[in-house]
């Protein structure tokens, strides 16, 4: 009997205990963890963005001492890697564990280590026979971002590199390459030797341009806005100038304009243009109303491939109570230098008792040398007046325009 209690207890028992037991567990499991930082002003954003301990709001704390203190290792590395990004290689890093679930991250950088010497190295075209000489390279040197006492950053120097390859390469040697780039740093006197080493490689020169993407438009479309000469040297400013303006015209929806920076085709390297053609139709419509004029009622049309010749035509009707007016302009793709346009309008208006009724004709030439832009336009004009209780009165005018601009743009 006894025997049978005793069985039928510790049946009873053991579910309670291991209920028991994994309730102990989990609540262990739910221990959270409190990481705070203690480090200058300066550095905390940093290590608080990147270090994974005070990035987690929520920090499980682990029950094993092996498992802690590989998560303290683990924290120490990565503090280390990120100040040394900053020029911190000496740093004091380490955890105040005396509260088991309120730990600090105490940060000492130490001294960051300051640029003590830059030796920029040119070879290829540009330091034998390139031109403007040491002048040229001096000037170079000249705009380097890391001079002698500034402090290192892993940034700065790889923005640095950058920016010195850029310049050698948006003028004549667009195959111009880093061929050896060394940061030797000196922890203990907290001192960094900056070497880099350029390639200019041979000059590039432009060759005839290479186009793809046409379909509807006329094949020397793009030959027609193009300023850039076969046989010039390679000039990146020039490349981007060039597929502004296309971009920046009704044809395409899209420019892209570039070179091949192979070496072996740097006598006459091919200028790539590639575009997708825009619609070439648009239609627009309009309503309103003015106290002056009344309602009114506008629609306008543009077609940017006129007669399939490229020539953007432009028109439009505004038609008021009382004024009225058309339009019809044609804009004719460049030649060089020069663009021609031609145009029509007829308006008709009675205000204040006073009809007038003007037809015109008109053709203008731009030219566009750099900065400057000019235009030379021609006007002819019939204009018809009639007072209200007086005799009607015919002009014919012919009259002659010369502007001149000088575009300044912030790119």
């Amino acid at each position: 009997m006894r025997s049978g209690v005793r069985a039928a207890l510790r049946r009873g028992l053991c579910p309670a205990a291991l209920a028991l037991t994994l309730a102990a567990g989990g609540a262990l499991a739910q221990e959270t963890l409190e990481v705070r930082l203690q480090a200058p002003d300066e550095l905390r954003p940093l290590l608080e963005r990147h270090v994974r301990l005070l990035r987690q709001e929520a920090l499980a704390l682990p029950e094993e001492p092996a498992d802690r203190s590989a998560m303290t290792r683990r924290a120490r590395r990565e503090v280390a890697g990120l100040l040394a990004t900053e020029g911190y290689f000496s740093p004091r890093v380490r955890f105040d564990r005396s509260d088991a679930r309120d730990w600090l991250l105490e940060v000492e950088p130490g001294p960051r280590t300051e640029i003590a010497q830059v030796e920029l190295q040119f070879v290829g075209e540009i330091a034998t026979s390139g031109p403007g000489g040491s002048a040229y390279l001096d000037l170079l040197r000249a705009g380097w971002s890391l001079p002698v006492g500034a402090p290192f950053s892993q940034g700065g120097w790889d923005g640095a590199k950058q920016a010195l390859l850029d310049a050698v390469a948006a003028r004549r040697y667009a195959a111009a390459r880093i061929v050896d780039s060394r940061a030797e740093i000196d922890p203990e006197s907290a001192r960094a030797t900056l070497r880099v080493r350029i390639d200019s490689g041979p000059t590039f020169y432009l060759g005839e341009l290479d186009v793809e993407g046409l379909e509807h438009l006329p094949a020397d479309l793009v030959e027609r806005y193009s300023q850039l000469e076969p046989g010039s040297p390679y000039d990146r400013e020039a490349l981007l100038a060039f597929q502004t303006e296309l971009q920046n015209t009704p044809h395409f929806g899209s420019v892209i304009v570039d070179i091949e920076r192979d070496p072996a085709l740097s006598a006459a390297v091919p200028v790539r243009v590639r575009v997708t053609e825009a619609l070439p139709r648009y239609a627009g419509a309009g309503a309103g109303y003015s106290t002056n004029t009344g309602a009114r009622v506008e629609l306008s049309y543009r077609d940017s491939n006129l007669r399939k010749r490229g020539w953007e035509f432009s028109s439009g009707l505004r038609i008021e109570e009382r004024r009225q007016a058309l339009f019809a302009d044609v804009f004719l793709p460049p030649r060089g230098r020069d663009r021609d346009s031609f145009g029509a309008l007829y308006e008709a208006s009675d205000l204040e008792g006073l009809k007038i009724d003007s037809q015109a004709l008109g053709a203008a030439r731009t030219t566009l040398r750099g900065d400057i832009e000019t235009q030379l336009a021609l006007r002819l004009q019939h204009e018809n007046i009639e007072p209200a209780g007086a005799p009607s009165r015919s002009t014919n005018t012919l009259s002659a325009n010369w502007t001149w601009k000088k575009r300044a743009v912030d790119n």
